[in-house]
């Protein structure tokens, strides 16, 4: 499930972190509430149902290379799938299904792209993604390299 971070900037690190802690740990400093973010397992189930390949292996830099730039990144969640609803929900962005993005290139552009990677990788295609993108059950699944919903497995 999505949850909540806080952007930090303060004299403990250089630059801008991000953390769900409010407060730096180390000097107390408060952040500014920067939203709802996904999970890591959740971003993962989103690139499997967005480009139809594993989320991790050795095809990740040609399907980057050849697919990310096929996408633009929604205005309104700003890229992230989520909108916060305040400092206390959030709920998927209906502009973009929750994937943070849309294609900007017709579907053959899209396919042909895919087969490249496929054609060089053939073991990076994913045959499905989980039904839910933000389940609480999401886990990589080890043998299949691929992210699944237990709940899925256990009820079906």
């Amino acid at each position: 499930m999505p949850y909540r971070m806080w952007r930090h900037r303060c004299r403990c690190t250089r630059g801008v972190y991000w953390t769900t802690q409010p407060a730096c740990a180390s000097c107390g400093v408060a952040g500014r509430p920067d939203g709802w973010h996904l999970t890591m397992y959740e971003k993962m189930a989103c690139y499997q149902y967005v480009y139809g390949l594993k989320p991790m292996g050795p095809h990740r830099a040609l399907a980057d290379k050849l697919l990310t730039g096929l996408r633009s990144s929604c205005g309104r969640c700003k890229g992230r799938g989520i909108l916060s609803r305040g400092h206390a929900s959030w709920r998927l962005c209906p502009g973009c299904e929750g994937t943070g993005g849309a294609w900007t290139v017709p579907d053959e552009v899209v396919q042909r792209a895919r087969a490249a990677v496929l054609a060089q990788y053939p073991e990076a295609e994913a045959r499905s993604a989980p039904a839910r993108l933000t389940s609480p059950f999401l886990a990589f699944h080890v043998e299949s390299g691929m992210v699944v919903d237990l709940k899925d497995l256990v009820d079906g």
